[in-house]
């Protein structure tokens, strides 16, 4: 891994500042081909760096003189952008939406049956001695007695195409117009140092700062975005709150105390719109024997997707820091005695928990599906006809973690010659295993012990489960 030094500087007995302006925006660039084709406007993109430093003395006209003892620094910077995010997919047609699909077929005969084109099968038609299904829908029409509420719901959360001439069977036709990525990343620190007297001088640093993103909803008409773009519509906030103080003590002009505390707290939040308490009757479906409501991925093959809302991630990260060193000088040795010690919590609240993707794609509507063709079958169709290849519930709990960190050491520079100095030391690092508040880590599997599931099979001997952690041993290993 990296790790970084960063210095904070002091103020000094005068005055210094400084402060900057840096920008970029949309109208200083150009249209892009694939905009310029659908007459849309050019990308936002808008970059701001607004920023001022200021240090010296604190100075309180007849009040206090901080000159030679007490000085600050401040320092502010807000830096804020608008970027696109491109994005073009296929979205369902007017027509498919009611469930007719006869875009998808140039010629049929007099019975309705697609002769050049793709043909909608019936996933309830019975199936001949070769697999095939014998009952169609003819003209390529489902009647609106087969489409069920929620598939006619969910296709309301995708936008109308809007590409002029874009192909019936195939390829992008939908180009989206709202494509604005917007960022932001105020922060600011503080500094203050204080002498006291000859011998003892403290500084205290405190900073503060917050990255919040939101993701463009790409056009789409409802709370939900595309679920094919990276970073779309969900909200994103990573905040840093914390601080230090250090005070250094001269105990003689051979032996001086340094101590520092330091406290960092991370909120993070990658947040999906819909991810829990959701009403899954808005959408035609029931929540009944559910834990966790949340909107589902909707994976149409072929078709822009919706995501799965019960994703992201909601936590908390603390991290407190001790580090005390005694210097003591002796002749030519320079002695170190000190303690670094660390206490690293993290918390995930949000268990993103609920359903996970359904998946729809052509071979219930397929003439055989078990050997497929490209002239038969269609995704949305079966979305429509509530005709699900795959579906995935999942259920993830929270946890509580914490890890203790320590390391006493002693170090001996010895100036042997004005050429030679020999560093001799020692130092002992202790770090911890993760424990969790609630003692959810596994620690093994018991081979001997009743299986949980031995409930449900009372005429059979089930033996074997795992083992989690516990009051009397709270690491998950021995």
């Amino acid at each position: 891994g990296t790790v970084t030094n960063t210095v904070v500087r002091s103020g000094a007995n005068r005055i210094h500042g400084a402060a900057y302006y840096v920008f970029q925006n949309t109208y200083l660039n150009a249209n892009t081909s694939e905009k310029a084709l659908t007459r849309s406007p050019r990308n936002n993109d808008q970059l701001s760096q607004t920023g001022f430093v200021l240090d010296g003395p604190v100075y309180i006209p007849k009040l206090y003189n901080g000159h030679d003892k007490t000085f600050f620094m401040v320092a502010f910077e807000r830096y804020a952008s608008h970027s696109a995010i491109n994005y073009a997919s296929r979205v369902p047609t007017q027509s498919e939406r009611t469930g007719d699909f006869s875009d998808l077929c140039s010629s049929f005969n007099g019975s309705g049956l697609c002769t050049s084109g793709v043909q909608i099968y019936d996933p309830l038609s019975p199936i001949d001695s070769a697999g095939n299904r014998t009952t169609y829908f003819a003209g390529n029409v489902i009647p609106t007695s087969r489409l069920t509420a929620a598939g006619q719901s969910i296709l309301s959360y995708y936008p109308l195409p809007n590409v002029p001439g874009a192909s019936a069977t195939g390829g992008n036709n939908y180009v989206a117009t709202q494509t604005s990525y917007a960022s932001t990343y105020p922060s600011i620190i503080v500094r203050l140092d204080q002498a006291i007297g000859s011998k003892n001088k403290l500084n205290v640093i405190l900073f503060r700062s917050g990255l919040t993103q939101q993701g463009p909803h790409e056009g789409f008409p409802k709370e939900i975005g595309p679920g094919d773009c990276g970073v779309c519509f969900y909200h994103v906030y990573r905040n840093n709150r914390g601080g230090s103080l250090d005070d250094v003590h001269v105990f003689s002009s051979t032996m001086v105390l340094d101590s520092r505390l330091g406290v960092l707290f991370h909120p993070f939040g990658l947040v999906y719109p819909d991810n829990s308490g959701f009403d899954l009757s808005k959408i035609g479906m029931s929540s009944t024997g559910l834990p966790y409501a949340s909107f589902p991925g909707i994976n149409p093959s072929g078709y822009a997707q919706l995501p799965a809302a019960a994703r992201g991630q909601v936590s908390t990260n603390m991290t407190g820091a001790l580090e005390e060193v005694l210097t003591k000088t002796i002749k030519n040795h320079t002695l170190r005695f000190g303690f670094e010690g660390n206490l690293i919590r993290y918390n995930v609240q949000n268990p993103q928990s609920g359903y996970g993707a359904l998946s729809f794609d052509s071979r219930f509507t397929q003439k055989n599906y078990q050997t497929g063709d490209a002239a038969s079958g269609n995704a949305v169709a079966a979305l429509l006809l509530g005709s699900f290849s795959s579906a995935s519930y999942g259920i993830t709990p929270a946890y509580a973690l914490q890890q203790i960190y320590i390391a006493p050491f002693v170090q001996d520079d010895w100036r042997v010659t004005r050429k030679l100095t020999v560093n001799l030391g020692f130092r002992w690092d202790y770090e911890s295993p993760f424990s969790e508040r609630h003692n959810k880590q596994v620690a093994g599997f018991c081979t001997t012990c009743a299986s949980p599931l031995q409930s449900a099979v009372p005429g059979l001997t089930l033996n074997g489960g795992l083992q989690y952690t516990s009051g009397s041993n709270r690491y998950p290993f021995p």
